[in-house]
């Protein structure tokens, strides 16, 4: 939570000093995401939305909707597809009570599935994003360049975002 803290002020810091470079960040906390593409909708609703962004980042929850989001020009574009997952996504799409591993309780093979299926159908990344890990063995915050990764490290990186140390199986 405080290193997703730190991103945002960091952020809004770098917004406030290039102000003609348009930033959308994301924090994380599990069904957040979908509040925060809710948020997106009603601002997208009434017209108080940026039309295109420079740079998306995010974390956790937010770096699954920054990865995502990034395969579109723009958040207008992107909207009709990413609500038709959010409506459809249950806890089947996420995770198994079975473990793969003995470093977590619960088998996160379906949300690599889910996330595989869905960025092999999105094309190539569009906007420049920077997603957010936190690394188990330092406990700092390590971020990535997502657009400029291949299709297996965009799903590694994703999967690595959302890795809840003791619930979901940590990614290497």
């Amino acid at each position: 939570m405080q290193l997703t803290f730190i991103t945002t002020i960091v952020m809004s810091i770098i917004s406030t000093i290039t102000a003609n470079y348009n930033i959308l960040a994301f924090s994380g906390a599990g069904s957040f995401g979908s509040v925060e593409i809710g948020i997106l909708n009603k601002l997208s609703d009434s017209n108080s939305i940026v039309k295109k962004y420079d740079l998306y980042t995010g974390i956790s929850a937010g770096g699954l909707n920054a990865g995502f989001l990034s395969h579109f020009t723009s958040v207008q574009e992107a909207l009709p597809s990413i609500k038709k997952i959010m409506m459809r996504l249950t806890n089947r799409y996420v995770f198994q009570l079975e473990p793969r591993t003995n470093t977590s309780l619960l088998n996160t093979a379906p949300l690599e599935r889910t996330i595989e299926s869905t960025i092999k159908s999105l094309g190539s990344s569009k906007v420049q994003t920077l997603i957010g890990t936190t690394n188990l063995n330092t406990g700092y915050l390590d971020t990535f360049y997502y657009n400029t990764l291949e299709l297996s490290d965009q799903i590694k990186l994703l999967m690595a975002t959302s890795a809840i140390p003791l619930i979901f199986p940590p990614v290497s």
